[in-house]
């Protein structure tokens, strides 16, 4: 298994990890050092949000899930083959890796911040969608969450799925899961945030329609600094299409309302079923 100094740093201060988050919290406020924390369900957007709460920012640094490649880590410690990535995602979500995976966040952000000289650090911690608020209140970090349509997350799950030539298309059964993960996850979400006002709640679909106007709109909430530049960066990756499918660079307004034309009426309401229980509100009948 290979080593690593984050990794082995979170095994040998796990005991004392309360101490441990406050002396992280002072450090960063001596070093003056922003925290964001992007969170959100996979295939929402998190990557291009991260990426565009840090566009022509010298000062900045961003980490796209570093708390995924800790995991795994531990994972195969445990006795984990990683090559089953189902059987991984089913462990890191269990409850009880919950303060295992708050503190591995907080062991990164100790380490970013004795080595960089960034005033900004922003993070992606897609594995952390189950522990916002411990994530937040351990790290001190400002939360900024991106929703989406829960069959435009879904069809996008399908087609990263689709990105192995010899997978099935699920059954429907498979569909209304999809929409049972997204009603709970999202249910929780807004739970968390009635008690916490300062934090940024994004819409993809607001973000991909207007995306100058709701960044610029998120910047000022968020303390962060706008210019022309920012918005001329933001205008080119939003309307420029890229073949790459993990790539930020897309026709922003073109992925909206995608999931219409590939999702089958069966599908749609095999997803409706799975969120309906939840009644998050966020969207019609969802």
């Amino acid at each position: 298994m290979r080593k690593s100094a984050t990794h082995l740093l979170a095994l040998t201060t796990f005991p004392v990890r309360g101490l441990f988050s406050a002396s992280v919290r002072r450090l960063l406020a001596s070093r003056n050092i922003r925290l964001l924390l992007v969170f959100g369900l996979s295939r929402s957007g998190t990557t291009f949000l991260a990426e565009a709460l840090t566009l022509e920012n010298e000062d900045a640094v961003k980490l796209h899930e570093p708390v995924k490649k800790l995991l795994r880590l531990s994972y195969r410690g445990a006795g984990g083959r990683s090559a089953d990535d189902e059987a991984f995602w089913s462990w890191v979500f269990e409850s009880e890796r919950v303060p295992w995976k708050v503190h591995l966040l907080v062991c990164t952000i100790a380490v970013e911040a004795l080595r960089a000289r960034n005033r900004l650090l922003c993070i992606k911690p897609i594995s952390m969608s189950d522990c916002v608020a411990e994530a937040a209140a351990a790290s001190g970090g400002s939360v900024v969450f991106i929703s989406r349509h829960p069959c435009g997350r879904s069809d996008s799950l399908m087609r990263q799925r689709g990105l192995d030539p010899n997978a099935p298309r699920p059954d429907v059964k498979a569909f209304e899961e999809m929409g049972r993960e997204w009603g709970g996850a999202h249910a929780s979400f807004k739970g968390a945030f009635a008690k916490h006002p300062d934090w940024v709640w994004l819409k993809f679909e607001d973000l991909c329609a207007e995306p100058v106007s709701v960044l610029k709109d998120a910047y000022d909430r968020l303390d962060l600094s706008w210019s022309d530049r920012i918005a001329r960066r933001l205008t080119q990756m939003t309307t420029t299409e890229s073949s790459e499918f993990y790539g930020t660079l897309r026709n922003s307004r073109a992925q909206i309302d995608k999931w219409k034309k590939s999702l089958t009426e069966r599908e749609v309401e095999a997803i409706r079923t799975g969120a309906r229980s939840y009644a998050t509100g966020l969207y019609d009948g969802f």
